[in-house]
């Protein structure tokens, strides 16, 4: 999956930008738009996201890079893998 991603890192960029970022995703798997954040981070380390509130034992995000509108809640937005 391509997945955009708004990135800044204050000591290389002089302004935040788009960049992409190909992500692999399981096989038939559902996932919400969280554990695509963290398998970005396993490829990605310098990436970082805030997340704030619980929704069971999922937590929801402040980041939601994965797709334009509609815009929602990373805690409840779903990903179906083929």
């Amino acid at each position: 999956m391509q997945v955009s991603i708004y990135r800044y890192n204050p000591d290389v960029d002089e302004v935040p930008s788009m960049r992409e970022m190909e992500v692999d995703l399981p096989e038939g798997k559902d996932l919400m738009v969280l554990d695509v954040l963290e398998l970005m981070k396993t490829q990605d380390s310098t990436l970082s996201y805030r997340r704030s509130g619980g929704i069971g034992s999922k937590l929801a995000s402040t980041a939601t890079p994965v797709t334009r509108p509609p815009a929602s809640s990373a805690c409840r937005s779903s990903l179906r893998t083929t």
